[in-house]
């Protein structure tokens, strides 16, 4: 009886540490190659509008972070049109965190038209991909 609870013992004992020099291996391998576990990075875009009765225009537009890094906003492009960020007269803040939500109230330069529709795309660091929340 007692050779056999040994006899399971130590299969159970080779087991773990076969498992335990295994993940030794991969924690080494992952380090001594560099690959890194890949981040994601994701916006949303809510509720953007141009105010072109305003002097200057300016597009009002809330982004929430639904990646899992921090991002922060280097740009937007409104149609042909590229603003690099911060820019003058800008209120809200270009840093979002995980989980976040930023408002941000950016004035225009050039004219708009009224009821003319425009592309809308936002530069962020890390780069990232926007979420559409119709999916």
């Amino acid at each position: 009886m007692r050779s056999k609870l040994l006899s399971k013992l130590s299969t159970w004992a080779i087991a773990l540490i076969i498992f335990y020099v295994g993940g030794l291996a991969l924690i080494v391998m992952y380090s001594i190659l560099g690959i890194a576990v890949k981040t994601l990075a994701s916006h949303s875009i809510f509720d953007a509008r141009i105010y072109v009765d305003e002097d200057p225009p300016r597009l009002s537009l809330a982004i929430s972070n639904s990646g899992d890094v921090k991002l922060e906003i280097k740009g937007i492009r409104v149609g042909d049109r590229t603003y690099k960020l911060p820019v003058e007269g800008m209120l809200g803040t270009t840093t979002i965190e995980v989980g976040q939500r930023a408002t941000l109230d950016i004035p225009l330069q050039g004219e708009f038209e009224v009821g003319q529709k425009y592309g809308l795309e936002v530069m962020t660091d890390p780069p990232s991909e926007p979420k559409n929340i119709l999916d």
